[in-house]
């Protein structure tokens, strides 16, 4: 034996001892038992007892007790964790056809062990040393044989196709062979994995690939054809198959959700990292042909754009482009916010007093200058920038009232009809209105009258340029995303997907630059 199994066992007997002395049964059970008797390590001990819940967590109250579900706790007892399972109404279909080998007296305990439903993990042990072996998991342990309590799993399978996991992951765990009842069964009922919850399902999966026999056990998936039902998870146990190596889980999970072309939000919580996961995901569905700008190579960084560009790889969407990726991120002037050279540090060893909102908005807009080739990544050039922004923050200049140019406003690179007549339209109305005011006569009109009607022109022609802003950021957002090229060959959902994504990235990227300012504090304010 080893792992200090024979320490756990006794700490185990000493809880059996403690329900038993109640007046209760209790026993150690399924797989703890199995590796017991083949000497592997036990990595928890699962207890059966006919003792009522509320019983047990009154008498084991001094430990630590997790409330597993409705029929399970888990006991912290010394340095060691105990599963306790109480007892549950669980009974096979009567066309299942069982048949225990040896009958044992409680009722409550043969019920349990059925629920197993694969002989090898129906094993019990008293608190008297005694082994119970009640459909002759023995005899299978010996031929290394993964055998149905019943006659008839199909009737099971159908009914619980998680089952037919079970039966994988046994063989992932331990190499054993399924009996040929057991492998027509899951044959002819694999299309019943439909029906398992995809978090469910990747739970097992991330087990079966990562066992001691993950190859035999994938191998076995695809000889019953139980990978062709696995939904998102189809495509890489068909490859681990062809081709098996050890599989990190995070990887698993990212390479099935991107076959799928779509994040799952309860799936990225199986990761070890579910924020790094999404936007992995997210960058490889919107971008699978690996065209990366500027902005996509900043903002994911050279590890996650390579991680994308090779799961596309492995997904046959794109070629592999690890160099020409490295040689353009090798390219930008930045690649973080710390590569800069005048940074929040220098700003505060000047002595300028920026609240942490201030300071971030300043460095977003020299890091969009820098990376866009409009200022150099030289200090005297940033410190100069910084000083003067400031400068403007803090005395900020009221603005001459003049009326909009069509010429300056209308985008030269995307001409559009409708948005230069409405720009027209526009600038007819301020001047229209502008005219009522200067030909009032001032003798015979309300001074007050008049004061309103500026204020109200001046808040239209303010209203105006943001709107003539709004526009143009609107035909700089949509200029950038056509010369990215990410939306060719898409369509539907998946063009609609990327088309959001990359407006995003671009506004947000634009909105903190010196143009658009105005158009950043309006939507500061509606946030607030």
């Amino acid at each position: 034996m080893v792992n200090n199994n024979d320490q756990y066992i006794k700490e185990a007997k000493d809880i059996l001892k403690i329900i038993i002395s109640t007046g209760f049964e209790a026993y150690i059970v399924s797989d703890t038992v199995r590796n017991l008797i083949l000497e592997n390590e036990i990595k928890y001990i699962e207890i059966f007892t006919n003792m009522p819940k509320d019983k047990a967590m009154a008498t084991f109250e001094k430990y630590q007790i997790e409330n597993i579900n409705d029929d399970t706790i888990l006991i912290h007892y010394t340095e060691y964790l105990f599963y306790i399972r109480f007892t549950k109404e669980y009974k096979l279909p009567p066309k299942a056809k069982i048949k225990s080998v040896r009958k044992h007296y409680s009722s409550s305990l043969m019920e349990f062990l059925t629920e197993k439903f694969y002989t090898i993990n129906t094993f019990a042990l008293g608190a008297n040393n005694v082994i119970y072996d009640c459909y002759d998991g023995e005899t299978d342990l010996r031929k290394k044989k993964i055998r149905a309590v019943c006659d008839n799993p199909q009737v099971v399978y159908q009914i619980e196709p998680t089952r037919m996991l079970d039966a994988i992951l046994l063989i992932s765990e331990l190499g054993f062979k399924l009996d040929g009842t057991v492998q027509n069964a899951i044959s002819k009922k694999a299309k019943c994995l439909r029906d398992v919850n995809p978090v469910v399902l990747c739970n097992y999966l991330l087990k079966i690939i990562n066992g001691k026999f993950a190859r035999k056990a994938i191998k076995e998936m695809h000889n019953t054809g139980l990978y062709k039902y696995a939904g998102l998870f189809k495509f890489e146990l068909k490859r681990l198959y062809r081709s098996f190596r050890k599989e990190n889980p995070d990887l698993f999970i990212a390479i099935s959700l991107i076959y799928g072309k779509e994040y799952n939000q309860d799936l990225g919580k199986l990761s070890s990292n579910d924020y790094e996961l999404e936007m992995l995901v997210n960058l490889a569905i919107t971008n699978p042909k690996a065209k990366y700008d500027t902005l996509t190579l900043y903002s994911n960084g050279l590890d996650r754009c390579l991680k994308a560009n090779y799961i596309n790889h492995i997904l046959h969407r794109s070629f592999k482009k690890t160099m020409s990726i490295k040689k353009k991120y090798q390219l930008l002037p930045i690649k973080k916010t710390c590569d800069l050279a005048f940074k929040g540090e220098d700003i505060l060893k000047i002595g300028l007093e920026l609240d942490a909102n201030a300071m971030s908005d300043i460095l977003d807009e020299i890091c969009s200058k820098v990376l866009f080739g409009e200022i150099q990544n030289n200090y005297d050039v940033i410190k100069s920038y910084v000083l003067g922004r400031i400068t403007e923050m803090k005395n900020p200049q009221p603005k001459e009232e003049s009326i909009p140019s069509v010429s300056e406003e209308v985008n030269n690179d995307v001409i559009n009809e409708e948005v230069v007549e409405e720009k027209i339209a526009n600038v007819n109305n301020v001047y229209r209105e502008r005219e009522v005011v200067l030909n009032s006569e001032t003798g015979d009109t309300n001074i007050a009258m008049i004061l309103k009607q500026q204020e109200e022109m001046t808040r239209r022609l303010n209203e105006l340029e943001k709107e003539n802003l709004k526009k143009d950021l609107e035909l700089e957002i949509e200029k950038r995303i056509k010369q990215s090229g990410m939306l060719d060959e898409k369509s539907g959902i998946s063009r609609e997907t990327t088309y959001k994504t990359l407006y995003k990235a671009y506004y947000d990227i634009l909105i903190n630059s010196e143009k658009y300012e105005v158009l950043k504090k309006d939507d500061n304010d509606g946030n607030c």
